[in-house]
C-alpha cells in the first residue's frame, strides 16, 4: 500500500479495498476512477430527463439514488478513505434495498407504505453493518447477496404472475451489472492491470457499466405505478405479457 499520509486527504483512515490503478499525491489521488464516477451522475440526470413525471415519483428515487452513487464513489476513489468507501458502498446497497423492497410490495400487496420505508431502512442498516467486518471481502459478498435476492424475489413473481412485465430490461440491467463485477474482479486481483494508466482502467468500466445497468432497472421498474408513495405500487405497463 502506498503512503499517502503527507498528501491531500493524508489525515482519513485509508481505505479497505484498492483496485489497480496507482494513487497520484494530489487533490485526486485516481483520476480515471474518480471521474468515471460521474456515469452514475449522467445516468441519474438521463432518467430524470427522460422520466414520465406525470405517472408516478419513483424517478425521483433512482434519479437521486444514481447522483448520490456518483458523487460517493468519486468521494471515495478522490481521497482513498474509509468514510468515502463505506458512503460509496452504502449508497450501493442503498438503491438495492429499495428494489428489493419495492418488488416485495408486488408480491406482498397488503404491505403498507410504512412497513416498506421500516423494511428498507432496516435492510440498509443491516447490510452496511457488513463494513465494519474487518475484511475487505465483506462488503462485495453482501453487494452480490442482495442483488441475488432480488433476482430470486423477481422470479418467483415472475412464475407465478399472469400478467408479466418486460422482464427484458431487468435482464439487461442485471448482465451489465454481472460483466462489470467481472471486470471489477480482474482489477482489484490486478489480473488484468496497468497501475500507470490514469485513464481509462477496468474500475472505470466498471463505473459505465452500472450506470448503463441502473437506467434498464430504472426502465423496468417505470411499468410500474408508484402512488401516492414510491413504495406503494401496482402493475400498469405497456409491454405486460398476457
Amino acid at each position: 500500500m502506498v503512503d499517502l499520509t503527507n498528501c491531500p486527504w493524508g489525515g482519513l483512515e485509508p481505505a479497505k479495498l484498492w483496485f489497480c490503478e496507482a494513487p497520484l499525491c494530489s487533490i485526486v489521488h485516481r483520476p480515471s476512477e474518480t471521474y468515471s464516477s460521474f456515469a452514475f451522475v449522467i445516468a441519474g440526470l438521463y432518467i430524470y430527463r427522460k422520466a414520465d413525471k406525470s405517472k408516478n415519483i419513483h424517478y425521483l428515487i433512482f434519479t437521486i439514488m444514481a447522483i448520490f452513487i456518483g458523487l460517493t464513489s468519486a468521494a471515495m476513489h478522490a481521497t482513498s478513505s474509509r468514510i468515502g468507501e463505506i458512503m460509496d458502498v452504502s449508497s450501493m446497497f442503498g438503491i438495492v434495498n429499495f428494489c428489493i423492497v419495492i418488488g416485495l410490495k408486488r408480491k406482498y400487496p397488503s404491505l403498507s407504505g410504512l412497513s416498506q420505508l421500516g423494511l428498507f431502512i432496516l435492510f440498509t442498516i443491516i447490510s452496511s453493518i457488513s463494513l465494519t467486518i474487518n475484511n475487505e471481502a465483506a462488503g462485495s459478498a453482501m453487494f452480490g447477496s442482495l442483488i441475488l435476492i432480488g433476482v430470486i424475489t423477481e422470479y418467483l413473481m415472475f412464475k407465478k404472475a399472469k400478467v408479466k412485465p418486460n422482464y427484458w430490461l431487468l435482464v439487461k440491467s442485471i448482465g451489465l451489472v454481472v460483466i462489470g463485477w467481472g471486470i471489477w474482479w480482474l482489477d482489484i486481483l490486478k489480473i488484468v492491470c496497468n497501475p500507470n494508466n490514469h485513464i481509462i482502467t477496468g474500475h472505470a468500466i466498471w463505473h459505465a457499466f452500472c450506470a448503463v445497468g441502473i437506467v434498464y432497472l430504472w426502465r423496468f421498474f417505470d411499468q410500474f405505478e408508484y402512488a401516492p408513495s414510491p413504495f406503494i405500487g401496482k402493475l400498469n405497463c405497456k409491454n405486460c405479457v398476457h
